[in-house]
């Protein structure tokens, strides 16, 4: 039969082993965070016309667009994998067909949604095709857009929604709270380019459409 110090012992070893433990996992989670705060920021940066003049002096225009889907997709490869390398902690319970219900919805819309847009100038083969030169543009109000302003986020924060009732993991509310934040905020630099490019015909579309859902 154990004695009592031998059984103190064992209950500080313990809590000291879930101290570290705890210490870890939350300096693991909290390099995430960072990392995938650096990773939105970046991508922000590099679509900044100022910074594609600067970059471009370097990088042919032609393949610019190229480039910059191929940093994002690498760099977005490895936060999956750093992700996936993290403990699971729920924070409440899953409901797995909430969850998917939710998640098909944001990919129809993003399907539907991307059918409105050009997509060899969004992947960049366009650019590659012709000297850099983008497609002329006209202010698309097709499809979506008719009734929402950028129905491609619309669709993410269904996915972002979905996928936290279906896997309600502590480091998915970091994923889904922090890429929240991204789109809310993406969206107000890109209306800034669309201003300046457009201008008032473009603040008329941000008055009569919605940003993420339909005005009634």
């Amino acid at each position: 039969m154990p004695s009592p110090q031998s059984s103190e012992s064992e209950k500080a070893g313990s809590k000291k082993y879930y101290q570290n433990n705890y210490q870890k996992y939350f300096m693991q989670l909290l390099l995430f965070c960072l990392s995938l705060i650096s990773y939105f920021a970046l991508h922000s940066i590099l679509a900044d016309n100022r910074v594609k003049e600067v970059l471009q002096q370097v990088i042919p225009i032609r393949f610019y667009r190229l480039f910059f889907n191929f940093v994002s997709i690498g760099l977005l490869i490895g936060l999956f994998f750093y992700f996936k390398a993290l403990p699971t902690t729920l924070v409440f319970t899953e409901i797995p067909l909430l969850g998917i219900s939710f998640m098909s919805i944001g990919s129809i819309i993003i399907c539907v949604a991307l059918s409105a847009y050009h997509l060899g100038e969004f992947s960049g083969w366009y650019q590659l095709k012709h000297e850099g030169e983008s497609p002329a543009h006209s202010l698309n109000q097709k499809g979506l857009n008719k009734y929402i302003r950028h129905p491609l986020y619309t669709g993410n924060f269904f996915l972002l929604l979905g996928l936290i009732i279906y896997y309600p993991a502590l480091k998915v509310l970091v994923v889904v709270f922090i890429s929240s934040l991204y789109l809310i905020i993406g969206t107000r630099l890109e209306e800034q380019k669309l201003v300046a490019y457009f201008g008032e015909t473009y603040r008329k579309y941000q008055r009569e459409v919605g940003r993420f859902l339909p005005k009634i």
